[in-house]
């Protein structure tokens, strides 16, 4: 702690043991209140042990609804989410090459995303840190994708201050255009720009 400069009054220890049969081997400003910062982790992982047990494994069931005929689905096919968290894009990769496995490739229907496991809340998403885009401040969704963040590169170019902007993946109303101009180190003011409805991305 001397070595990284942190004062003894700015942090709370307690070392005890875990059938709580011993007295604690350290205790530090055990009883001060504090930020629990993401000690709280260790709240929600024993309420998920406790209520869904060591072996419980999410899954993400497709269900079909209509004829299979020379590798074409004549009606809908349904991802129906169950709250996964780490439903990611390979994850859907490999879930979609299921699909195929079952003789489906193409569906003359549509792609039905089943969200209604969880309830609908209204969330303002800046009202933890006033910080919207953050990851961690994605509202709870029964059907999660990617954490619902969008991975982001700036490639430097040949000359000094532009960048090319490399997206994770393409989504509907956003552009990021294939250079754009980001001072050095200031790469964190660069912002997306929604594109006009009807506006071709």
């Amino acid at each position: 702690m001397a070595r990284a400069k942190v004062p003894r009054d700015a942090v709370s220890l307690l070392l005890v043991d875990a059938e709580g049969k011993a007295p604690p081997r350290l205790s530090h400003r055990a009883n001060v209140p504090v930020n629990p910062a993401s000690v709280m982790k260790l709240v929600t992982t024993y309420a998920a042990l406790e209520l869904l047990g060591p072996a419980f494994s999410w899954s993400t069931p497709v269900l079909v609804e209509g004829a299979v005929r020379d590798g074409t689905l004549f009606g809908n096919l349904y991802i129906k989410g169950q709250g996964d968290p780490k439903l990611v894009i390979e994850r859907l990769w490999l879930l979609l090459r299921r699909v195929q496995g079952l003789g489906i490739h193409k569906i003359a229907g549509d792609i039905v995303l089943d969200r209604s496991a969880f309830e609908a809340v209204d969330a303002d998403p800046a009202s933890f840190d006033g910080e919207p885009l953050r990851p961690y401040n994605a509202a709870p969704d029964a059907l999660l994708l990617n954490f619902k963040s969008v991975v982001m590169t700036f490639v430097p170019d040949a000359r000094p201050t532009p960048r090319r902007c490399i997206s994770s993946h393409r989504w509907q109303g956003c552009r990021c255009r294939r250079a754009c101009r980001c001072p050095t180190g200031e790469w964190r003011r660069c912002s997306l720009r929604r594109l006009p409805r009807g506006a071709q991305g």
